[in-house]
């Protein structure tokens, strides 16, 4: 949640009796511990940490709300959160004198057995189901909220085995989107046939 610092400006005073200073200077010394605990590894917690010379460095990035920056010009750069595309939440953001860039547009990805459907080696992200329908047909539901809506793009590849039979070799591979994050996976042969790759792997994108 939200938190404010208390912070007394123009304190120290030159002006001032040090024993007026002294309990608002405190209140300046707490309050600059605290804020820098914020997203930081403030003064004298490294030793609890993996590294013990990682004071000041970033636990986490917090942005404050959407704030798109004016034209940039190199070497100047800004990150920042902006409204998606595909949705009003916040999206990552990167501006340099080029333009503006979705730092990742990557949503979801799985490495899957192809008679199975079955991710292989753990190697999936926001997936949460892959269904084997039938040879070549294969249905995916991503995670709650991985994706906004239907407005997402399915990159697709397969493998097949070397010795694959004259006429089986996939020449098309395809996705029809049948939900807010579901789809369906198409494999079909030279023979016009749906017929299963040894392995495939699909990445979701959305801005």
């Amino acid at each position: 949640m939200p938190t404010t610092f208390s912070f007394n400006t123009g304190i120290p005073d030159a002006n001032n009796n040090p024993s007026a200073d002294q309990p608002l200077m405190k209140i300046n010394n707490a309050s600059t511990y605290s804020i820098l605990q914020v997203d930081h590894v403030t003064f004298g917690s490294a030793p609890a940490l993996p590294a013990a010379s990682s004071d000041g460095q970033h636990l986490q990035v917090t942005f404050n709300g959407k704030h798109v920056p004016a034209a940039q010009t190199d070497p100047l750069s800004v990150l920042y959160t902006d409204s998606g595309t595909a949705s009003t939440n916040s999206d990552l953001r990167f501006t340099n004198q080029s333009g503006t860039f979705p730092v990742s547009a990557l949503r979801a990805f799985a490495y899957v057995a192809g008679a199975t459907g079955t991710v292989l080696g753990s190697q999936s992200f926001n997936v949460a189901t892959i269904t084997r329908v039938s040879a070549g047909k294969f249905t995916v539901a991503l995670t709650a909220n991985a994706v906004s809506g239907t407005n997402f793009i399915v990159m697709v590849n397969h493998a097949l085995p070397n010795t694959a039979p004259v006429g089986t070799t996939i020449t098309n591979s395809g996705y029809t989107i049948t939900g807010a994050g579901t789809f369906e996976l198409n494999f079909i042969n030279a023979l016009s046939a749906f017929f299963d790759p040894v392995t495939f792997t699909f990445q979701v994108l959305q801005v």
